[in-house]
């Protein structure tokens, strides 16, 4: 495996700096007189033969400079960075590395109503039911990662976070590029069956996702202000998956951020740009009796430049997904192999500073063992 070792650098010059405090103190030592003692005659200690301690009586000194030398490099700390895997278990290519896209937020609907079945057609032209929620979750996750069978290209280059609401809008994950979390949260997400969260507060829900888009956005600005690499936010979506109406809660009425209206929260997301996209995927829908919620819809999505689509015969989610991935297309990355540090979401970091250490500790064990045992010296 070819992989490039970095230092700190801070640390590096540091590193040099006791060295050379230590080599200088070693030949200041050296001017010292070492400790002796007279002896009449040395005839007697005087052999052809050496002894195995003789032989090994450097070893102590070899052993601590080693310790020394492990624990110095371990200091500047050495490491390398390593390619983490994609969802598909694929090594990411470190010449792709996204610095800029589309923040999309995927705003899904996890009412009650959620847990109704359809009737859809398979390949094999036989007919199943199928639940909504299966059918969102199964068409979003191939919107996400891709699919190399179908219409749906992914979105390796964009941050994508995931919020699910009935009575309420709740963050499943933040915009991220580690597209992993993302999928990993929509195989848990569940219709929310809990009494307490009646309700279809589809306002609430985009007025929550603007505001965090809108502190997303200034996060980044303050990052570049301080020097740092951040990712660039070229357009920002919310992209909202209903199978119904805005239907708020009788306990909410006086709520003024529960109860907010579908014109307020789409005019508070039109000011910071961020484009709308509402999806039914209820069949029902598409009848006389919703002409009128059909329009308010397309005027909402309108305002902001977006869309609105709805499940019928001839459209499903995934074909209205398609459309979508093709009108908010983002630019290919720069070429860069800089900021590994900051992009832990394609690269792992590898230290060798364990092992290092661990290797001086060894050095001082043994070196004081033989030291004290087989290899002691006198005076």
């Amino acid at each position: 495996m070819m992989f490039d070792i970095e230092i700190d650098n801070n640390s590096f010059w540091t590193a040099i700096g006791i060295t050379f405090v230590i080599i200088a103190s070693w030949f200041y030592l050296k001017k010292w007189k070492k400790p002796f003692i007279y002896y009449s005659r040395l005839g007697y200690f005087l052999s052809d033969q050496k002894s195995f301690r003789q032989y090994f009586t450097f070893l102590p000194t070899y052993l601590m400079g080693i310790a020394l030398v492990s624990f110095l490099i371990a200091f500047i700390d050495p490491h390398y960075y390593t390619l983490k895997k994609d969802s598909e278990g694929d090594i990411r290519d470190p010449m792709r590395i996204p610095t800029e896209g589309i923040a999309i937020y995927l705003v899904l609907d996890n009412s009650r109503s959620m847990s109704e079945e359809l009737e859809l057609s398979t390949s094999s032209g036989r007919r199943k039911k199928v639940t909504k929620m299966e059918i969102l979750k199964d068409v979003t996750e191939r919107f996400v990662r891709g699919d190399s069978g179908e219409s749906l290209k992914g979105r390796p280059n964009d941050l994508i976070g995931v919020v699910s609401f009935a009575r309420s809008a709740q963050v499943l994950a933040p915009l991220t590029l580690d597209h992993r979390e993302i999928i990993e949260n929509l195989r848990a997400l569940k219709v929310n069956h809990d009494e307490s969260q009646l309700g279809t507060a589809i306002g609430y829900a985009i007025f929550k996702t603007a505001n965090l888009i809108k502190a997303t956005q200034h996060f980044g600005q303050d990052v570049v202000q301080d020097g740092k690499p951040a990712y660039e936010i070229k357009n920002s979506v919310i992209l909202l998956v209903t199978d119904g109406f805005q239907e708020t809660n009788p306990e909410d009425y006086q709520n003024p951020l529960r109860s907010i209206d579908l014109v307020d929260a789409t005019n508070f997301a039109k000011e910071y740009g961020i484009t709308l996209y509402i999806v039914n995927i209820d069949p029902k829908i598409n009848s006389e009796r919703y002409n009128d919620h059909r329009q308010y819809f397309e005027l909402l999505t309108d305002l902001t430049g977006g869309k609105f689509y709805y499940v019928d015969t001839s459209r499903n989610l995934q074909d209205i997904y398609a459309e979508i991935d093709k009108l908010e297309k983002s630019e290919l990355p720069e070429h860069t192999r800089d900021f590994k540090e900051n992009l832990p979401h394609i690269y792992k970091r590898v230290s060798f500073y364990r092992p290092l250490i661990f290797l001086g500790l060894v050095s001082i064990f043994l070196s004081g063992l033989l030291t004290t045992t087989v290899l002691r010296r006198f005076p």
